[in-house]
Formats: C-alpha cells, sequence, structure tokens
C-alpha cells in the first residue's frame, strides 16, 4: 500500500505539469507589453460596466492616482506625426 507522503507527491508533481500546461496555452496568445515612466497610454473603459469607475491612473502632471488599470487594459499611445 502507498504511503499518502506519495500520493502528495505525486499530487504536487501533476499540479505543477497542468499549471505548466495552462501558462504556455497562455503565453501563445499573449504579448509582451513594456511601459514606461512617463509613456502615454490609453485605457480600454467599458463605460457600461461598474467595474470601469473602481480603477485608476496617475495623472503624468501631479504624479496622483486618478485610477487604477491592468496592464491588459492599457496600450501606447502615439501622438499623431
Amino acid at each position: 500500500m502507498r504511503d499518502v507522503r506519495e500520493f502528495w507527491q505525486e499530487a504536487l508533481v501533476n499540479l505543477k505539469k497542468a499549471q505548466a500546461r495552462v501558462k504556455e496555452r497562455y503565453n501563445v496568445g499573449s504579448r509582451q507589453v513594456h511601459f514606461r515612466v512617463e509613456d502615454f497610454v490609453m485605457l480600454r473603459l467599458h463605460p457600461l460596466s461598474s467595474k470601469s469607475q473602481q480603477r485608476s491612473l496617475a495623472n503624468p502632471d501631479t504624479g496622483v492616482i486618478v485610477r487604477k488599470a491592468h496592464v491588459s487594459q492599457l496600450k501606447k499611445h502615439l501622438p499623431p506625426g
């Protein structure tokens, strides 16, 4: 009969394998985004959602946090010209 520790070890190994598979599938469709301080960004909003009111961004002039946003909702803003 197998010891309980052996079952736990096997479960942990299987969990790590499953996490690696999920990470690999996620990374196939995602893109690396790099922002620097003082970069201008556009925020994707969903105005009908109540969640859009709970995010904040920092004002570039004062540094005061205005709204929070996840990096997946940001897009680099390139000025025209």
